[in-house]
């Protein structure tokens, strides 16, 4: 019975630094703007791939802040229907809290 507390005890310790590990590693998050340039507004913000919803399913769209995104390299796209994909590439939450990007007018 002692060792059955003493494994458990220990497991419960384990499963504490592993938490306090995580927490303390993990990025930080902040608030990012997207906006795409007159007349392209409407564009929705994909991150690494993955379209950014608000709470209810509806798409961000530009221009908007997005709240709540960790601070690392994230790949950023807007897609307007009738327009190609615009890949902004990758951009550093960290160090950039604004993404501005146009389509390029054509010919």
């Amino acid at each position: 019975m002692r060792e059955s507390r003493v494994a458990s005890r220990e497991r419960t310790i384990a499963a504490g630094l592993a938490a306090v590990a995580w927490w303390a590693t993990r990025p930080p998050r902040v608030h990012v703007n997207f906006v795409t340039e007159k007349p392209f507004f409407d564009a929705e913000v994909y991150l690494d791939g993955m379209r950014q919803e608000m709470a209810g399913g509806t798409p961000y769209t530009t221009p908007c802040t997005i709240k709540n995104l960790p601070a690392r390299v994230h790949h950023v796209q807007f897609k307007r229907a009738g327009l190609p994909d615009l890949d902004a590439g990758p951009v550093d939450f960290a160090e950039t809290r604004q993404v501005v990007e146009r389509w390029n007018p054509g010919p």
